[in-house]
């Protein structure tokens, strides 16, 4: 009976989907770092929301500066890390295609740019 309740409290082992969903998770959405500065602390978001947030602020704010840059950089290479991750890319890609237009295309025919 002991037995029988151990193995109803142990933990299952997690499925292919579930691994895959917690690497999604861990790009994303990384757990925070802690630091301390002169004896005030702090903790350090690599969240791609919040990266990408900061760095349409500093834009906005006119700050076209090299970290502006590199945290974009980094959120794009998450992304693709992402797409990678969850073989996301589309099978067209090796047809007679010449080139990929990366923008919202029906915008664009729209005439709402």
């Amino acid at each position: 009976m002991f037995n029988m309740m151990i193995k109803f409290f142990q933990k299952k082992p997690k499925t292919e989907a579930e691994v895959q969903l917690e690497k999604v998770k861990n790009l994303l959405f990384p757990p925070m770092e802690e630091g301390d500065m002169d004896g005030i602390k702090y903790l350090v978001d690599y969240s791609v929301d919040q990266n990408l947030e900061a760095a349409l602020v500093d834009l906005e704010e006119g700050h076209n500066d090299e970290a502006c840059r590199n945290t974009i950089r980094k959120v794009a290479k998450k992304l693709y890390d992402i797409r990678v991750l969850m073989d996301a890319y589309s099978n067209k890609l090796d047809k007679d295609f010449k080139y990929v237009i990366v923008d919202d295309v029906r915008a664009i025919e729209d005439g709402q740019y």
